[in-house]
């Protein structure tokens, strides 16, 4: 998402990442970085996190990409602010998920990451219509 925003407003939103099942610090897998990688983004830095009260407490908007983890944040008291990524904003329909392609090729990665291209850049069009 950080790449996706215009330059002149990437200092107006904050942008982080983290998972429902992340371990801490683990590298993203090879097929990611390569995914993101011939797309001109570099994640190798990039070390996950485990989402926590914290992150909740300071998020206004959480994304996730499937209907388990949305609800497992809403349990962890981020109901309010926790969305599918395809149902964002809200009354846009409830959305659908997204699949991890955890354990799929090459291919997989790059529909995900697509996906996740066209899905964030028109939920970027949204917060920068509402910033104004």
């Amino acid at each position: 998402m950080r790449h996706l925003l215009p330059e002149d407003f990437r200092h107006r939103f904050q942008v982080s990442s983290a998972g429902t099942g992340a371990g801490n610090g683990t590298p993203p897998s090879e097929l990611a970085r390569r995914a993101c990688l011939i797309r001109g983004i570099d994640i190798s830095r990039h070390l996950s996190r485990p989402i926590d009260q914290q992150i909740i407490r300071q998020a206004d908007i959480i994304l996730a990409m499937e209907r388990r983890h949305k609800e497992l944040i809403a349990e962890w008291g981020g109901g309010g602010k926790a969305f599918l990524l395809t149902g964002y904003p809200p009354g846009l329909g409830p959305g659908g998920e997204i699949e991890d392609p955890i354990g799929r090729d090459e291919e997989a990665y790059g529909v995900l990451y697509e996906t996740l291209e066209r899905e964030i850049s028109r939920i970027i069009l949204h917060l920068i219509r509402n910033a104004r």
